[in-house]
């Protein structure tokens, strides 16, 4: 009677036990069907949106532009050298740089018109700046000026692919025509570079002619060209273009202070240096031995070695200018080696002060 008592008092126990464990299961069946559920109502809620609404776009990419490097290269220029020898020289009525420094040496010889090479800026560290520092102290004055750099063209577009055409075996291929052009070829041609590269030449001219001016201005009428590689094919052609004859008061006054001391020509003389033989990306491919017609002009050549062109463009400037017999050009390699570039730098110099002092001395007038 005992057990059967006890079994009874037992079994509402372990009923109960039963159902809280179901209902347990239950509830937590409940609760991981609830992430599922969000999920799929809002996939609902966004499918039954308006399909006339639309998204706003958001474009995270920023908008690259092409730095204005000329006029951060200006910028700097003016800032670096305000006070030191700055002017503002004046071409096609746009304001332009300059560096001018007077002869220091109490003895004044003439003036040199430096034209600095592509990428560099009218105080070059290793280039033009050493001129300043160096003739300046010799009897030299010296002028450098900013020019701008040659275009560089625009690559072409290219062709948009062509879809593939399903051929079928009973169709014939048919040729493409002759009187047609062909669609895939590209359209874009680079660009207007010629006329682009003319209207920079151009200005390199009137910047040239705008030294001139001031040169003049400051009483210097004995003159003389130094350029680094693309500024002295620049260079080259301005000469080649300027007119060669002095007249009026200036002229007079030199013959009657010294017949020697004539001057035949608005530059008296020119100085390479690492040329390059022709202005890159230009519409003519003129070389600058075809800009070297004065049989009386002083031209000194001198390449360092520096540039993979000196390898070859040297020497077919030496056969050219050979050719035309122009007795009073030579051409000096200056990179033995085994030389630092501090080395090569007062060497350069040195030989240019030598090439001046022996083609190029002025005189002093009254009045200038």
């Amino acid at each position: 009677m005992g057990f059967t008592l006890n079994q009874f008092l037992l079994f509402p126990i372990l009923r109960a036990k039963h159902w809280l464990a179901s209902c347990s299961s239950l509830l937590l069946t409940v609760f991981l069907a609830l992430p599922t559920w969000a999920q799929n109502n809002a996939e609902t809620t966004v499918s039954e949106a308006p399909s006339n609404v639309e998204q706003p776009s958001v474009n995270l990419t920023p908008e690259k532009t092409a730095p204005d490097t000329q006029t951060q290269k200006l910028t700097l220029l003016s800032e670096a050298y305000q006070n030191k020898g700055l002017v503002s020289l004046n071409a096609n009525g746009k304001s332009f740089p300059g560096l001018w420094h007077t002869d220091t040496s109490g003895t004044p010889l003439g003036a040199v018109l430096i034209f600095h090479d592509a990428g560099e800026n009218a105080n070059w560290p290793s280039t033009v700046a050493v001129l300043h520092q160096h003739l300046t102290l010799f009897g030299w004055a010296t002028l450098s000026i900013e020019l701008p750099d040659p275009v560089t063209p625009i690559p072409p577009e290219r062709p948009p692919a062509r879809p593939k055409k399903q051929v079928d075996a009973e169709t014939p291929i048919e040729e493409p025509s002759q009187d047609k052009p062909n669609d895939a070829s590209p359209k874009n041609d680079g660009g207007n570079t010629s006329t682009d590269d003319e209207a920079v030449e151009t200005e390199v001219k009137a910047r040239a002619k705008a030294a001139m001016d001031f040169l003049n201005e400051k009483g210097q009428f004995n003159i003389v060209f130094v350029g680094y590689g693309l500024g002295a094919t620049r260079a080259a052609r301005f000469l080649d273009g300027m007119e060669n004859l002095q007249t009026g008061k200036l002229d007079k006054q030199l013959r009657e202070a010294n017949a020697k001391a004539v001057i035949a020509r608005s530059v008296r003389a020119l100085i390479l240096i690492d040329a390059r033989n022709t202005i890159p990306f230009s519409g003519n491919n003129q070389m600058i031995a075809e800009w070297l017609n004065d049989e009386t002009l002083p031209v000194l050549d001198i390449y360092t070695g520096t540039h993979y062109l000196s390898r070859t463009e040297p020497q077919q400037r030496k056969k050219a200018i050979r050719k035309k017999q122009l007795q009073k050009y030579s051409q000096v390699h200056l990179n033995p080696p085994g030389q630092t570039s501090e080395e090569i730098e007062d060497r350069l110099a040195k030989r240019i002060r030598g090439f001046l002092n022996k083609h190029a001395k002025g005189v002093q007038l009254d009045g200038y």
